[in-house]
């Protein structure tokens, strides 16, 4: 089963959000320098490096190192990443969609069809696979 329709989600509206998210990251790019929405390959080097970097950042606010003491989680620092996170994933689905012709449509049908496959796989429903 398709998950947003698992989820009681609008598929129309969830769509438009998406692509309203992806109008917004390509403006807020142009502001900061024209073009950082092209496929360039400074830009997929620039933008998906950026991601990985922001994850990794919100990763070490997280205590994820056993050997390391935990410390308080700072809500905002953590909010701050995601935030960045958010924006630097957005703005690779801007790119993506400029390299290969793909609509917000066409990136979230891909994760839909994906998300099946990877539930099929988690509750053992595909040979070689089970639940984790």
């Amino acid at each position: 089963m398709n998950p947003i329709t698992l989820a009681g989600y609008d598929h129309d509206a969830w769509y438009k959000t998406f692509e309203q998210l992806m109008e917004v990251q390509a403006a807020i790019s142009d502001l900061v320098q024209e073009d950082n929405h092209a496929a360039t390959p400074e830009n997929i080097r620039t933008f998906f490096l950026a991601l990985f970097v922001e994850v990794g950042e919100c990763l070490n606010r997280l205590n994820w190192k056993p050997w390391k003491k935990p410390t308080t989680l700072d809500r905002e620092a953590i909010l701050d990443e995601a935030a960045d996170m958010t924006a630097f994933w957005l703005q690779t689905c801007v790119i993506l969609s400029d390299a290969v012709g793909a609509t917000p449509q066409d990136i979230l049908d891909a994760y839909l069809r994906k998300s099946a496959v990877n539930v099929a796989r988690f509750t053992g429903k595909v040979e070689g696979y089970g639940n984790i």
